[in-house]
């Protein structure tokens, strides 16, 4: 097979040692035509401006990165694998083409540092070490895997992909084939990743989310992103859970305008002119699409000096001896707690010392030492890790909370309010 172009590489001719580069800037162009069979002939490159130093001499130059790919190529029933040289390869296009601008990215990031060994006249030119070998299992079983991890069932990812459920099964079962390590404990009432599972679940989220962006970006790359969306998010989740999306969202879309109200009410999508809902409570309405955005717990929690001068309660019942601050609004006088552990439940029901119908609020209460409260975990995870704030009874949970995504109907979710929602999706599901 041909090489690609020459004239912007470099010949590297030595007898050993070592070089390193720096990269500076990085370009990633695909060299192909598109056949009748929509398998693609690729000659692709990773162009990289660096600081090149051999033996100790520097100068600034450009090469061509041509990483060895192996895949298996579906039309042919066999693997081909490079061995230096830009290869042509001949692979299904929705599977591999996006993610080699994601391998670029993530492994040729700006400022970082290549450093290699070199042997006699091996030409630096679209050319790597022999024994880098990259093997690309099928995306599509990658996202599957991904979904039934969020979803955390194998129906309910189903459901959500809209597959059947013996081909969700299957995807997974081949991917673990295909990895050699198993990522899901299965039995009947629930699925738990293990610890591989957990490792590499979250070692593909980056690679997921920048091909979901690819693949907006590439959808709308010609299409006018101008105008407003209004959409409503509930007190206090505001800023813990939707500034990075708004902030990523603006970034990416300049023209775009948002108007945000904060409501604890399910606002008329019609008359209040709302485009998009995220709620905690599932509405009701048949003719709304409801879409699980995230799953969180709320936890009690405590500063350190208030537990310092007050024993932490070993049973539910002892924190009746505590002071309390709890969640409410102007018409409620007692709240209602309820605890789950190995499926005993326990519930009290209580007058709290403090009451606050904001959660920011009960956060800086907690924190300053005036009672144990309840927070949501987005809210308060930073500060138990910082040790700002220390979980009281951590072996009871407090039930499961949803977050939802709610418009009247496909058909008449804008293209801005996809794209915001699609920006949330993505940004959730990686910190998850």
């Amino acid at each position: 097979m041909e090489p690609a172009p020459t004239g912007e590489g470099i010949d590297i001719t030595n007898d050993g040692g070592t070089g390193c580069f720096d990269i500076s800037q990085r370009s990633f162009e695909i060299i192909g035509v598109q056949d009748d069979q929509n398998t693609w002939i690729l000659n692709w490159r990773i162009i990289l401006t660096v600081e090149a130093t051999i033996d100790a001499s520097t100068a600034e130059t450009q090469i061509v990165w041509a990483p060895l790919l192996k895949f298996p190529v579906k039309d042919r029933g066999k693997k081909l694998l490079g061995r230096g040289g830009v290869d042509e390869w001949k692979f299904d296009i929705v599977d591999l083409l996006v993610f080699m601008r994601h391998w670029a990215t993530l492994f040729c990031p700006v400022g970082s540092r290549l450093m290699f060994p070199y042997n006699k006249e091996i030409q630096f030119l679209g050319r790597v070490l022999p024994y880098l070998e990259i093997f690309m299992t099928s995306l599509d079983a990658i996202a599957i895997f991904a979904q039934v991890a969020q979803s955390r069932s194998f129906t309910e990812a189903a459901r959500v992909l809209g597959m059947p459920l013996s081909s969700v099964s299957r995807k997974v079962s081949e991917l673990e084939t295909d990895l050699n390590v198993r990522l899901i404990d299965r039995n009947k009432r629930q699925i738990r990743l293990t610890e591989a599972g957990q490792s590499y679940l979250e070692l593909c989220r980056k690679g997921l989310d920048t091909i979901h962006y690819a693949n907006r970006v590439m959808t709308d790359r010609h299409s006018d992103t101008a105008g407003t969306i209004t959409i409503t998010v509930p007190p206090n989740l505001l800023e813990v859970l939707f500034l990075e999306s708004i902030n990523s969202f603006q970034r990416h879309y300049p023209n775009a305008r948002l108007r945000i109200l904060v409501s604890e009410r399910m606002l008329d999508f019609v008359d209040d002119g709302v485009d998009l809902s995220f709620r905690v409570a599932r509405p009701e309405t048949p003719e709304l699409i409801v879409r699980t955005l995230l799953r969180y717990r709320h936890r009690l929690v405590a500063s350190p000096s208030y537990l310092a001068a007050h024993s932490a309660p070993g049973l539910i019942a002892e924190l009746q001896d505590h002071k309390t601050i709890g969640f409410g609004f102007h018409n409620s006088r007692k709240v209602n707690w309820s605890f789950l552990r190995q499926g005993q439940i326990e519930k009290l029901c209580f007058e709290p010392d403090l009451t606050i119908n904001d959660y920011a609020s009960v956060k800086a209460a907690v924190l300053a030492s005036h009672g144990i409260g309840e927070l949501p975990e987005p809210l308060c995870q930073e500060a138990l890790t910082a040790g700002q704030l220390i979980e009281v009874l951590p072996e009871w949970h407090l039930p499961e909370i949803k977050l939802y995504a709610v418009h009247p109907g496909k058909a008449t979710l804008s293209k801005l309010a996809r794209l915001f929602l699609d920006t949330v999706s993505s940004n959730l599901r990686r910190r998850a």
